[in-house]
């Protein structure tokens, strides 16, 4: 095992919450789901089984998995099994949110799982992309949304449409399709 190679290590200006919230959106979007979603926080884990954290106390362990590639995997060989927990851990220090999630070589994972060639790149391709999840949800944009009402110019239907910050785009009627539609100016 390499430090480097294999530990993840990055962080978000994003809280806690936020985070975990929009990187389980991010992993749904791919098939993959967040096992323990009543459990990865871990203080409320912790406080519900005698354990004492102070209430500053904000790790999250997300168990990722892709059911529908791990329900095969693990039906042709549970040897697999001791790979197939991913966890990305989120919490705070210093003010940031950090991001830790630790994977694996193909050579590490050869040295475990004997006489099953393909699981190796199979997993490591997995690993690369909780990666590129972890990536995606820190960039996921938590612009205000704003909601407009417009008005079609052609069949007179009136609707809200909603807009945030970064996704600014053409209008169209919800009934004829037309962008022959006007802004309507709402009472503040």
């Amino acid at each position: 095992m390499n430090r480097n190679n294999d530990l993840y290590i990055t962080e978000s200006d994003k809280s806690v919450s936020q985070f975990v919230a929009d990187f389980t959106d991010t992993v749904k979007k791919y098939a993959f789901v967040v096992n323990n979603f009543d459990s990865m926080n871990m203080k409320n884990t912790f406080r519900e089984h005698g354990g004492e954290v102070p209430d500053s106390f904000d790790l999250h362990m997300l168990q990722i998995c892709k059911p529908t590639k791990a329900d095969k995997s693990l039906t042709m060989n549970p040897e697999r099994a001791i790979f197939m927990p991913k966890f990305v851990m989120v919490f705070s220090k210093e003010g940031k949110t950090q991001i830790r999630y630790l994977s694996y070589s193909v050579a590490d994972i050869e040295a475990f799982v004997l006489d099953d060639p393909k699981f190796p790149e199979s997993v490591s391709q997995t690993f690369v992309k909780i990666r590129s999840m972890i990536e995606e949800a820190k960039k996921k944009s938590n612009l205000p949304i704003s909601i407009f009402e417009y008005k079609c110019n052609k069949c007179k239907n009136e609707f809200e449409h909603h807009i945030s910050e970064d996704n600014s785009q053409d209008i169209s009627c919800p009934e004829c399709n037309t962008k022959e539609v006007s802004k309507k100016v709402s009472a503040a």
